[in-house]
Order: structure tokens, then sequence, then C-alpha cells
């Protein structure tokens, strides 16, 4: 069984979950010319951030990790806390989790779950990330020897200002492929060429 994880890296609003929540939902229903069987995850490195929230909140989570009502409105301050969802898990990361477990800590965790939930399972497996943004995280799946497709989104009007996160880069090997996408055209052209990086990638490690 082999693993292959496909990244998604850029500023928000860039179209990281459009394009990672398109690509898995047209694996899902379509075999996209893919040779075998694949069995398909979608995580984000950011779901314990998403699911202390909801919990703390008392509010709903979806499979995809959207937390209703704030995932729609991240920069909204949030009256109870005083500040913006979007802060609140820039907080929880960085001023908690990461101080106390160490820069890696979500990198590891997302790994376990994925390991975790394909046991037992015979085909090979593809696991999508949306919210890849720090070099800790990705080094964990790396160093798993794990093919990776890590994708830099670059859309016109948006940047990293309001983020903790940036574009990923790393030195070349074996089974790390990195690609610069950009995102100025319609939303349709946009998730093909995304279908279609994948179906490159894929052909080109069988």
């Amino acid at each position: 069984m082999k693993r292959r994880v496909v990244l998604f890296n850029g500023p928000p609003s860039c179209g990281k979950d459009t394009a990672a929540i398109g690509l898995f939902e047209r694996l899902t229903y379509q075999r996209l010319g893919l040779e075998h069987e694949l069995h398909l995850s979608l995580e984000r490195f950011s779901m314990p951030n998403k699911r202390a929230f909801a919990g703390m909140m008392g509010l709903n989570i979806s499979t995809f990790g959207v937390v209703e009502v704030w995932e729609a409105r991240k920069e909204e301050i949030i009256p109870s806390l005083g500040i913006s969802y979007r802060q609140w898990q820039i907080d929880f990361s960085e001023r908690f989790m990461k101080p106390l477990y160490g820069q890696a800590i979500f990198g590891q965790l997302l790994a376990e779950r994925w390991l975790r939930r394909t046991v037992g399972l015979k085909e090979d497996q593809a696991l999508i990330i949306p919210d890849s943004g720090f070099k800790s995280e990705t080094e964990v799946l790396l160093r798993r020897g794990w093919d990776i497709l890590l994708i830099r989104i670059h859309r016109p009007g948006t940047d990293f200002s309001k983020d903790s996160r940036s574009y990923l880069e790393f030195d070349p090997r074996p089974n790390l492929l990195q690609l610069d996408i950009q995102n100025d055209g319609t939303e349709a052209d946009f998730q093909a060429h995304i279908v279609g990086v994948f179906q490159s990638w894929m052909k080109s490690l069988s």
C-alpha cells in the first residue's frame, strides 16, 4: 500500500479550500483516469483548533472542519472573546499548543489520525490537506517517506498579512514535488487545473 499526500499552501482566500474540496469530491465520485482503487481522505492540520473552538462555544463542526457560524466570519470580533475566530485559532496554536507540545505537534497529530483511520485498508491511500503553512508540520509527513505534492496557490489581492502562515519552500527531495499555480480565472478552470495536476502527478508515480 502506498501513501500520497496533496498539500495546498497559500494565503487566506486564495482558493485552498475550493481546490482541496473540489479535488476530493471529483475523486470521490469519479475515477478520473486513475488506474487503480484509491482510498481518499481530507484532513486539516488545524482540525484540533477547530474542534476545540467548536467544543468551547457549543457549535457544530462539519466533516470538512467548517465551524458554523464563524467560519464565514473569520475576521469579525466575537463579543464574548473580544477577538476574531482567526485570531483565536492563531492564539490557540502559537501561544498554547506549540509552546507546550512542540512546533511539529499538528503534523504529528494529523499523521497519527490518518494512520489510525486507515488501519486494515489494503488499497493505496491519498490524503488532501487544504491548510498547509508551517514547514515543521510538513516535515513530519516528509520524514515518513510518503510521496508529497505541495501546491502553492497565488491569487491576486491575497497575502499573509492577517495570517501566521507563509508560502512553503523546501530543498529538492525524492518524495516531494513542489508547484506554483495561479488562481486568476474562473473557479471551473481553476478546479480543472488542479485535477489535471493531480492526475499527472499520480501517473508519474506509477
